[in-house]
C-alpha cells in the first residue's frame, strides 16, 4: 500500500492548508442545528405564505383592478416580514443550540425542547387566520386593538365570534396545525439528541455560530443598509392594499407592543367631542359621510358652468421662516426673488405649522392630519411612524385623481428619510421620484442629505412643462437644512462671526433658484393655467419665541387666477387640503382636520403640537395645554402677557381636537376602506369665480 501523499494525510499537512480545509468543510457541511434551523424556516414560510394566499382569497374585493405582477411583488416583499418575525419567535433559541460544545447531542431533552418553536407558531397560525376576517371588517391588519380589549368596539374576545361563522376556519385550523405537528416531525428527524456527526469539532461550530448570528441580525433588520425593517416598507408599491399583503398581524401587532401607549384620551364625552369638531370643521355646505367616520366629508358644490382644472405646483421650503423673509418684514434683502412673488400673489400673515419636524408638516399637508405631542404612543410626534401606516387614508393625491389630474411626489433624498416610501402611497399619489428615480448622479447631491436645490428646480421645470394637464407636483426642498452646504462661494454673504449667516445664505440660494424656476414657467403656455403654493416644513429651530418655532409662510401665486393681497387670518397646513379642494373646484371627500382659506366664515385656528403638549391659536392669542389636558394659561402673542379670556370654551375646543383625532387614528376611522365606500364620490365642478 504506498504511502499517503501530504493532501491526503491531515499530519502532513501545514497549519494553513488545515485551516483552509476546516473552512471549507465548514462551510459547505453545516451541523445539524443549522440544517434543523433551515428545514424549519423554511417550512413556516411557505405556511406563512400560504395563509398571505387565503388572506389575499378572502378579501379579493380590496385587492380587485392590481395586476399579478404587483401582487407577486408585496408577496416577495412580505417574506421579510415573515422572517422578521418568524427570527424573533425562535431565532435566539436556535443561537443557543448553535453554542459549541458535545452538550446538545448528549441530552435527549435537546430534541424535545426543539417543539417549543411549534409551540409558539400555531398561536401565530390562529392570530393569522382571524385577522384574516378582521382586515374585511376593520380594513387593517390588528395592532393598537391589543390595548382596548375593555372597550365595546375593539373587544378582541367578543369580536373573535366573527371568526367563528366562518365554519371553514376553525376546520382548516385544525387541519393545518395536524399537517404542521406532523412536518414539523420530519424536519427534526433524529435532532440534535441523536448521534453526533462525524465532525463536531468546537472551531467549526464557532464558524457556523458565526454565520448563523449575522444571518439572525440581517434578518431582523430586514434591510442590508439603512434604516432596519419598518411598517413603511410594506408601501412602495403605490397602492395602500399592496402594503397590507405584504405585512402580517405578527408583524403589526409586535409594532404596537414595542410603541404602545395607544390609550385615547377622553375629556369630553365621545358624541360632545365630535359634535365640537364637526363645528370646527363644518360649514353650510359641508356634506357629512357617516358617523363610523365623522370627519370624512365634502363640500357641496354651487350651482354654474364647469370651471377650469388649473395646474398645481407645490413647493414646500425646507425650515424657512417668516422671520428672515423680505415680504414678512425682513430688510436683510435674503429673499428678494420670494418677495417680488409675494407683491402678485396671495400672502398669509399667519400661517403655523402642525410641528417642528418635517415628517409632521409633510403629513399635515398631504393627508390633513397632525400628530399629537412626543410623550409617547402611536400617534407621538407623527402618525407616520408605525402602525398607524396601514390605516385607510384619503390623501390630496386621491382627491385629485378622481378628477383626472395626475400628481407627481418629488424630493432628491433617499426614499427611508421622513418616510419618503409610504407617505406617497398613502396620500394616492401616482408617481414618486426620490434621489435613486431621479438617478442623481454625486455631483447633482450636496453630501448626506440629497439633491442641490437648483438640480431638483431644475428637474421640477422638465415635469411642470411636460406633465400632462391637468397635474398636481408637491416639491420638498433639502439644500436649506442644516449643515448648510451650498454647492459654491455665489451666494455667501453673511460677514464672519454672524451665528445665523450660513442658514441665511442657504435661504438666499434656494430663493435664487425658486425666482429663476418661476421665470422658466413664464415662458410656458401653461403658466396662465398654473397655480404656485409655497411655504414650509416647519419653521427654523433656533428662534426664541413659540411663534417664531411655528409660524411659517404660505404664498398663493397664480397671476390672472388669484387676486393679491395679504391675509392675516389664522391658518395652518392642516387647512391645505380644504383650500385645494375649494380652489380647484373638486368637491372631494376628505378629512382633513382644516378649514378652507377661501372661507371668510368661519372662526380660524391653528393647532400647534408640541414636544409635551399642544398650542390653539386664535387671532394673536394662544393657549397653551399639557398632555394631560390641563390648560396652562392663554397668552398674547404680540406681548407675551397672560390673559384670562375665554378659556373654557377655547380649552374645550382643543381638547376635542386632540381626542378626536387620536382617536379616529388609533381606531381607524378617518376614512373607509377604499372598497367599502357607497354612493358615488366623484367630485363635481365649483364655480368660484376670482378668488381673494
Amino acid at each position: 500500500m504506498s504511502e499517503p501523499s501530504r493532501l491526503q494525510d491531515p499530519r502532513k499537512q501545514g497549519p494553513w492548508r488545515k485551516a483552509g480545509k476546516l473552512a471549507a468543510g465548514a462551510l459547505f457541511d453545516p451541523p445539524i442545528q443549522t440544517r434543523l434551523f433551515f428545514r424549519g424556516i423554511f417550512l413556516l414560510l411557505f405556511v406563512m405564505t400560504f395563509l398571505r394566499l387565503i388572506f389575499l382569497l378572502v378579501n379579493r374585493e380590496a385587492f380587485s383592478g392590481i395586476g399579478a405582477a404587483k401582487l407577486s411583488l408585496s408577496f416577495l416583499n412580505g417574506l421579510r416580514f415573515d422572517l422578521h418575525m418568524l427570527l424573533i419567535l425562535f431565532g435566539l433559541f436556535f443561537l443557543f443550540l448553535h453554542i459549541p460544545g458535545m452538550w446538545k447531542y448528549r441530552f435527549p431533552w435537546v430534541k424535545h425542547i426543539l417543539w417549543i418553536p411549534l409551540a409558539l407558531f400555531l398561536p401565530a397560525v390562529g392570530l393569522i387566520l382571524f385577522d384574516v376576517h378582521y382586515y374585511a371588517d376593520a380594513g387593517r391588519h390588528l395592532s393598537y386593538e391589543i390595548f382596548t380589549v375593555h372597550s365595546d368596539r375593539y373587544d378582541i374576545v367578543s369580536t373573535a365570534g366573527m371568526a367563528s361563522k366562518y365554519g371553514w376556519t376553525i376546520l382548516f385550523l385544525a387541519a393545518l396545525s395536524a399537517l404542521l405537528v406532523f412536518g414539523w416531525k420530519k424536519v427534526l428527524g433524529r435532532g440534535p439528541g441523536g448521534k453526533a456527526s462525524a465532525d463536531n469539532s468546537p472551531a467549526r461550530e464557532t464558524v457556523w455560530m458565526a454565520l448563523f448570528l449575522v444571518f439572525l441580525l440581517l434578518g431582523l433588520r430586514g434591510t442590508i443598509k439603512g434604516r432596519p425593517l419598518r411598517m413603511s416598507n410594506a408601501f412602495t408599491q403605490g397602492r395602500t392594499e399592496l402594503g397590507h399583503l405584504a405585512l402580517n398581524p405578527l408583524f403589526t401587532v409586535w409594532q404596537s407592543v414595542l410603541e404602545g401607549g395607544s390609550e385615547v384620551p377622553v375629556f369630553l364625552p365621545g358624541d360632545k367631542a365630535v359634535e365640537n369638531v364637526r363645528r370646527l370643521l363644518g360649514t353650510s355646505r359641508t356634506v357629512w359621510y357617516g358617523d363610523e367616520t365623522p370627519l370624512f366629508r365634502k363640500t357641496a358644490v354651487a350651482d354654474g358652468p364647469a370651471r377650469e382644472r388649473y395646474n398645481v405646483v407645490f413647493l414646500t421650503m425646507e425650515s424657512w421662516s417668516p422671520r428672515y423673509l423680505g415680504a414678512y418684514g425682513n430688510d436683510q434683502g435674503t429673499t428678494p426673488e420670494f418677495d417680488r412673488l409675494a407683491a402678485d400673489g396671495l400672502l398669509f400673515e399667519n400661517f403655523y405649522a402642525v410641528g417642528n419636524r418635517t415628517i409632521e408638516g409633510l403629513g399635515a399637508i398631504n393627508l390633513g392630519i397632525p400628530g399629537f405631542n412626543r410623550s409617547g404612543g402611536p400617534t407621538a410626534g407623527s402618525f407616520l411612524s408605525g402602525s398607524l401606516e396601514q390605516n385607510s387614508y384619503r390623501g390630496i393625491g386621491h382627491i385629485l385623481a378622481e378628477a383626472g389630474y395626475t400628481s407627481v411626489y418629488m424630493h432628491g433624498e433617499s426614499s427611508s428619510n421622513f418616510r419618503h416610501a409610504s407617505l406617497p402611497t398613502l396620500a394616492g399619489f401616482d408617481k414618486h421620484l426620490g434621489r435613486s428615480e431621479l438617478g442623481l448622479t454625486p455631483e447633482d447631491t450636496s453630501g448626506p442629505w440629497g439633491g442641490w436645490d437648483h438640480v431638483l428646480l431644475d428637474r421640477l421645470y422638465d415635469i411642470a412643462r411636460s406633465e400632462p394637464e391637468p397635474f398636481f407636483t408637491l416639491w420638498i426642498s433639502l439644500t436649506n437644512h442644516s449643515p448648510f452646504t451650498l454647492p459654491d462661494d455665489t451666494f455667501k454673504k453673511a460677514p464672519p462671526g454672524d451665528a445665523e449667516g450660513d442658514f441665511r445664505d442657504s435661504i438666499r440660494y434656494t430663493d435664487h433658484y425658486l425666482g429663476r424656476f418661476i421665470e422658466r414657467m413664464r415662458g410656458e403656455d401653461r403658466f396662465g393655467r398654473t397655480i404656485f403654493l409655497i411655504t414650509a416644513d416647519y419653521s427654523a429651530r433656533n428662534t426664541a419665541t413659540m411663534e417664531d418655532r411655528y409660524h411659517i409662510p404660505l404664498l398663493l401665486y397664480a397671476p390672472g387666477i388669484i387676486e393679491p393681497g395679504r391675509d392675516e387670518r389664522v391658518a395652518s397646513q392642516l387647512d391645505i387640503i380644504p383650500t385645494l379642494v375649494d380652489l380647484l373646484g373638486l368637491g372631494g371627500y376628505h378629512h382633513a382636520m382644516g378649514i378652507s382659506l377661501l372661507d371668510h366664515e368661519k372662526d380660524r385656528f391653528a393647532f400647534l403640537n408640541f414636544a409635551q403638549g399642544y398650542g390653539w391659536i386664535t387671532g394673536r392669542e394662544i393657549l397653551e395645554v399639557d398632555p394631560d389636558g390641563r390648560p396652562l394659561g392663554i397668552r398674547n402673542m404680540d406681548t407675551g402677557e397672560r390673559v384670562t379670556t375665554d378659556l373654557l370654551s377655547r380649552t374645550q375646543d382643543l381638547l376635542s381636537f386632540v381626542q378626536v383625532g387620536r382617536s379616529l387614528l388609533i381606531e381607524n376611522r378617518l376614512a373607509p376602506a377604499p372598497w367599502k365606500i357607497t354612493g358615488s364620490i366623484d367630485p363635481t365642478p365649483l364655480d368660484m369665480g376670482k378668488t381673494r
